[in-house]
């Protein structure tokens, strides 16, 4: 057995329980992490049902196109832990993570911590010692009691509300949402992946007097075609409300609000973007395990997609790849391409 997987096998044995939905454990380590500095110039939080990977993911595509040095910490991962950590769009080495380990071991003295509060700390080790520009955190469940939520974000991004782990973030949307909610900071601008996201959202971030930006309304994402609909259209504001605009963008499988959102987000950081940066990062957007073809004969697929919202998105890309000649389907992103 390797290093890092017999850290991995003793971070499942470091707390009682395999979830603790609280940051009172956690709060006093992140400081003591980051000993007064910061993760990254910016930060940006990912939270919601669905899009969360193929947002972060555009995210960080976009940031390596404009030479940015970026980190980003997902879960779960597919293969190997390595993928959680990603520095510079390559997933992190063993012997970096088993470093962070032994750190962030020596940092928690008796703290009984769970593994993904174990292993969250270890990315935030890895990334404060990097010197990074931007660094994107996928909410692992929920937003308000997520440990991810230790770190103060830039922008935070909602990219949609639907019923998943209900029994532990409530049984309707407004309840969910409520606590989706809780990665937005106050007068921090948060963007919203749905033109009608729950009451709860939208009530937070007026009580933060966060800065709204509404997939539909303050920016939208539209398909040009006829006939081949392969490309598309973005239309958004900077951070001075000044409007912007992107046609002719790369069209892939990925659900356009979610590649949106990552533009919008992108942008409000304050980093200085460009069109033709712009153009690659979404040409060349990659995702593990989701609307991943591995064969040709026969097509294999593979999607991670698991509740009924991904469900029906994965349902739409496979009807319209079948769709026919007169109606070309959206091109997967093929393994080794």
């Amino acid at each position: 057995m390797s290093e890092l997987a017999d850290w991995l096998s003793r971070a499942e044995t470091l707390h009682p329980i395999k979830i603790d939905m609280s940051l009172d454990r956690l709060r006093p380590l992140v400081a003591s992490l980051l000993g007064g500095g910061v993760l990254a110039k910016r930060v940006i939080t990912v939270g919601g049902t669905n899009g969360k990977g193929s947002t972060c993911a555009t995210l960080e595509a976009l940031a390596l196109a404009h030479g940015l040095r970026v980190g980003m910490y997902t879960s779960p991962h597919l293969i190997q832990f390595n993928e959680r950590i990603r520095l510079q769009g390559e997933d992190a080495t063993d012997a970096l993570i088993c470093e962070g380990f032994r750190a962030v071991e020596q940092l928690r003295g008796d703290v009984p911590l769970t593994y993904f509060e174990i292993t969250t700390l270890v990315a935030f080790w890895l990334f404060a010692r990097q010197s990074l520009d931007l660094v994107i955190l996928e909410v692992g469940l929920g937003g308000r009691l997520d440990a991810v939520n230790c770190i103060d974000s830039d922008v935070a991004i909602i990219t949609s509300v639907d019923l998943d782990h209900q029994s532990w973030l409530g049984t309707d949307r407004e309840q969910i949402g409520r606590e989706k909610a809780g990665i937005l900071r106050a007068h921090h601008p948060v963007v919203l992946g749905e033109s009608d996201p729950p009451a709860a959202v939208l009530d937070e971030a007026v009580r933060l007097e966060s800065p709204i930006f509404r997939m539909g309304s303050t920016f939208d994402a539209v398909v040009e075609g006829p006939p081949q609909e392969s490309q598309w259209s973005w239309k958004g504001v900077d951070g001075l409300g000044a409007n912007v605009c992107f046609t002719r963008l790369h069209r892939n499988a990925f659900p356009l609000s979610n590649q949106a959102c990552a533009i919008q987000a992108f942008i409000l950081t304050g980093f200085q973007f460009h069109e033709p940066q712009i153009r690659w990062a979404l040409a060349n957007v990659r995702l593990r395990g989701r609307l991943q073809q591995v064969s040709d004969v026969p097509r294999i697929v593979l999607d991670v997609g698991h509740n009924p919202h991904a469900a029906r998105f994965l349902r739409q890309v496979i009807e319209r790849d079948q769709a026919g000649s007169d109606r070309p389907g959206l091109p997967f992103f093929r393994s080794g391409r």
